[in-house]
């Protein structure tokens, strides 16, 4: 058994072909090292088109829509909202924008909707309160 711990500079590490002792200026990929883009070959940039600005995934909206206004379309409308970021990420702005204007139209769909019930149901206490007063009344 030999002691080769820690091996001689100059070694051959596949980790360091510079060798062990070898400054982190001369590793590939160290300190000195120029940073290297993540996606070479997807052709496009991470972070979405730079000169064009993300679009609003209005993912509030459609979270308030859904808890107080009308769920199954309120779920519509997040489930858009949360394709804008990754859509935007990945560089595809108008698959974004797209996907940013169907997760409003939902959350107002929603939105709407519910206001409507609202009003409906208010319309139908009403009318039961006054038809339930008049027949009190005409005994």
């Amino acid at each position: 058994m030999s002691n080769d711990y820690p091996p001689p500079a100059g070694d051959n590490n596949p980790q360091n072909p510079a060798g062990w002792n070898a400054p982190p200026s001369a590793q590939p990929g160290g300190y000195g090292a120029p940073p290297t883009p993540p996606y070479q070959s997807g052709g496009y940039l991470p972070g979405g088109n730079p000169g064009l600005p993300k679009p609003n995934n209005f993912l509030v909206w459609a979270i308030l829509s859904t808890l107080l206004c009308c769920m199954p379309f309120g779920i519509v409308s997040i489930v858009y909202a949360t394709k804008v970021d990754s859509l935007w990420t990945t560089g595809q702005q108008s698959a974004a924008e797209e996907a940013a204007a169907k997760a409003k139209k939902w959350a107002i769909v929603a939105m709407a909707s519910g206001l409507a019930l609202v009003v409906v149901y208010v319309l139908l206490i009403v009318v039961a309160g006054v038809l339930g007063a008049d027949s009190s009344s005409s005994m």
